[in-house]
């Protein structure tokens, strides 16, 4: 099976999935957080306490810290792993920019697009096409090779 562009795009965009969801795992422990806390102060009979169950709500919080920590370690081994790819590949140096702007770095379009300026006259729709062309020229290479393309498919 041979690897496409748009694998290897999505094979690229996981750490940004990852990390939305490492972002929700973060936001349900402040919330547990925040609950425990007013069921710490029904507890104790300070004022602002909610009627929780205090046992229950603590172990939601200890799962919801594991769960993000997960989520967190399985981003960062992603984007190291991206990262490796990137530099492995037999491609031009311009497409590694952009590559590693994108993806390793996170950086948005506009952003990649100033900094691809200030290096030399480079238009929005070049950038694009060059994107496009980096993501064939990656997907070639794996198919040559055969270098990461059980991690890609």
């Amino acid at each position: 099976m041979q690897v496409t562009a748009r694998a290897v795009r999505d094979f690229l965009s996981t750490p940004d999935v990852l990390n939305k969801l490492y972002t929700e795992k973060k936001n349900r422990y402040f919330s547990l957080q925040e609950r425990a806390t007013k069921t710490t102060s029904t507890l104790t009979g300070m004022p602002g306490g909610g009627n929780s169950d205090h046992e229950a709500v603590l172990a939601s919080l200890a799962d919801a810290v594991d769960e993000a920590a997960k989520w967190r370690e399985l981003s960062e081994d992603k984007r190291e792993l991206i990262h490796r790819f990137i530099n492995e590949a037999d491609i031009d140096a311009h497409y590694k920019d952009i590559l590693l702007r994108r993806y390793y770095l996170g950086l948005g379009w506009a952003i990649i697009l100033g900094e691809l300026q200030w290096d030399g006259a480079v238009c929005r729709r070049k950038m694009f096409y060059d994107h496009n062309r980096a993501l064939e020229a990656c997907a070639a290479w794996v198919n040559k090779t055969g270098k990461f393309k059980e991690e890609i498919a």
